[in-house]
């Protein structure tokens, strides 16, 4: 069996696109999976026992503050773990959420209500901790989020 140049020519540049279409699905699979995996875990620290309790414990930090002059500076090293780990974690669902690294439509309708409303809660607290040196950390990730999940009450 002979080939002239031609077809030669036809043949490799059949090997290279589909090597190329290979190549593609092998990434977007790899990508879905990974976004898969990444959902998973975040749910999985959404719903953590020692992170409920967690944000509870941000709940009657941040109910303390809205009722009578709160100051931020005064919090107990706990105090302050708590609300930074709750800022953390969602400002974390923010950055994964922006770069497509966790199903958007498995993690914004399950929990929109509790992130906005946490959001909105950490309100006073971001503004205190925007005032120090790199307070604002995770801050514009979890307001970006909250922004995007209030379309789930529309």
């Amino acid at each position: 069996m002979t080939f002239d140049l031609e077809a030669g020519n036809v043949i490799a540049v059949i090997g290279v696109a589909t090597g190329l279409l290979i190549g593609a699905l092998q990434f977007w699979f790899g990508m879905r999976h990974e976004r898969f995996a990444n959902t998973l875990l975040i749910i999985d620290h959404l719903e953590n026992r020692d992170m409920l309790s967690i944000r509870h414990r941000v709940d009657d930090i941040m109910e303390a503050a809205q009722t009578h002059a709160y100051d931020f500076n005064k919090l107990s090293d706990e105090d302050r773990a708590a609300l930074s780990s709750v800022a953390k974690l969602f400002g974390l669902v923010g950055v994964l959420a922006r770069r497509n690294s966790i199903d958007r439509s498995i993690v914004f309708p399950g929990w929109a209500r509790n992130i906005c409303a946490t959001c909105e809660r950490l309100e006073p607290y971001f503004s205190w901790r925007e005032t120090l040196p790199g307070g604002k950390a995770l801050n514009g990730d979890f307001r970006w989020l909250a922004r995007k999940v209030r379309r789930y009450f529309r």
